[in-house]
C-alpha cells in the first residue's frame, strides 16, 4: 500500500495547500480530525494530514464513532444525525469533540476531493460562566462556479488561533508560511514518504531555532 503523503493529496487535487496548512496547524495543536463522505481515500487523507503533525490530534470519540457505515455521510448534518442515532447515541456535547470535519465527494474531473471543511466548536463558557454551544464554522467549501476551494477561516482566525494556543498574528504567519512550504514541495514533486519526512524534519529543525516558534 502506498504511504500517505500530503503533497500527493495536493497534486491529486484532494485539497489545496491553504487548507492543508490550516489543518496542519490545528491538528498539531490537538484539535481532533474527522474525515467522512465519499468512500475511497478517507483514511489515506487523514493519515497524510496526521503525518505532518507527528501523531497529534487523534480523538477517541471521533475515531470510534466513525467506524463503519457512518463514514459515508455526505454532509455535516447527515454525519451528526447518524452519530446521534443508534448504535452510537452521541450526545450534543460529545459531537462537539469531532473538531474538524472534512467531507469528501466527487466533483467534475476529480473522483475524490474535499468539498467542505467544518470546525465544530467545543462547549464554551462566556464571561459570566454560562455554557455556550455555538454552531459550526465553515472553513472551506468547493465552489463549482470558480472550480476551486473557497476559504472562510479568516472569519474565525482569532478563535482558531486561541484554540491552537497562539496569538492571531503568529497563527496567520505560520498558516501562510506552511501553505507556501507545502505548495512548494508539491510543485517540486516531493511526494515520497522518505523525502517528505526529510523535508518536514528540516522544517521542524528551523522551528527549533525559534523561527517557527511563538506559542
Amino acid at each position: 500500500m502506498t504511504e500517505p503523503v500530503i503533497t500527493r493529496e495536493l497534486n491529486d487535487q484532494t485539497l489545496d495547500a491553504e487548507l492543508a496548512s490550516l489543518l496542519w496547524l490545528l491538528v498539531e495543536a490537538g484539535v481532533p480530525l474527522t474525515v467522512t463522505g465519499r468512500p475511497g481515500g478517507r483514511h489515506r487523507l487523514r493519515s497524510a494530514i496526521q503525518a505532518l503533525t507527528g501523531g497529534a490530534g487523534w480523538s477517541v470519540a471521533s475515531v470510534r464513532a466513525l467506524e463503519g457505515a457512518v463514514h459515508d455521510a455526505v454532509t455535516l448534518d447527515e454525519l451528526l444525525k447518524l452519530l446521534a442515532a443508534p448504535p452510537h447515541l452521541l450526545s450534543e456535547d460529545q459531537l462537539r469533540e469531532l473538531g474538524i470535519v472534512l467531507v469528501l465527494d466527487r466533483t467534475p474531473g476529480v473522483d475524490r476531493r474535499v468539498v467542505a471543511a467544518h470546525y465544530i466548536r467545543p462547549v464554551e463558557r462566556d464571561r459570566e460562566g454560562h455554557l455556550q454551544r455555538r454552531p459550526p464554522a465553515l472553513l472551506s467549501a468547493w465552489d463549482e462556479s470558480t472550480g476551486r476551494l473557497e476559504h472562510f477561516a479568516w472569519g474565525v482566525t482569532a478563535e482558531l488561533a486561541s484554540r491552537a494556543g497562539m496569538s492571531t498574528a503568529v497563527f496567520e504567519s505560520l498558516h501562510l508560511e506552511r501553505a507556501a512550504f507545502l505548495g512548494g514541495l508539491a510543485a517540486a514533486g516531493i511526494d515520497g514518504g522518505a523525502s517528505m519526512a526529510r523535508a518536514l524534519e528540516g522544517y521542524r529543525l528551523l522551528g527549533a531555532t525559534g523561527r517557527h516558534e511563538g506559542h
